[in-house]
């Protein structure tokens, strides 16, 4: 019995190579930015979102080797947040394919705010959004704590 092949890297939608790489184009808050962060963002976006989306043709993004440790934490956390079990981090595979999911999902919500054309600049409005869900998430703490 042969056993199974640890994934090497992490995938995106071939359809949606020209998307990711328009997030690194020089008018971007991500240019000059690694492939693994923009997907990171992605998925993050993705999984805030709930939105995600099967990938149908793979195309390899970034070697999964050339995450850091609180990266690889990050995806990790995000597929025993998804699957509600500690146990998918047994499968790498798994793991993987559920950061693919949500990246793919993120990524036109990502690319849309970013090119919005609104009034300020994406890194800005999402600061905003972080100190908001951060004083969302604290307020609950203080709450369970009385």
């Amino acid at each position: 019995m042969s056993e199974k092949k640890k994934p090497d890297r992490l995938y995106i939608e071939k359809k949606d190579r020209e998307d990711w790489d328009r997030l690194k184009d020089s008018d971007s808050q991500f240019a000059g930015v690694d492939n693994k962060d923009i997907f990171l963002a992605a998925m993050v976006t993705g999984y805030f979102e709930k939105v995600e989306f099967e990938l149908k043709t793979k195309d390899g993004y970034f070697f999964a080797h050339n995450l850091k440790s609180s990266e690889a934490a990050l995806v990790k956390a995000i597929a025993v947040s998804k699957t509600g079990s500690l146990d998918v981090l047994l499968d790498t595979e798994k793991v993987y394919e559920i950061a693919e999911r949500y990246a793919t999902g993120g990524l036109k919500i990502l690319k849309e705010k970013i090119f919005s054309g609104e009034y300020g600049s994406y890194s800005k409005k999402l600061e905003a959004e972080l100190l908001r869900q951060y004083a969302k998430i604290n307020q609950s703490v203080v709450t369970l704590e009385e």
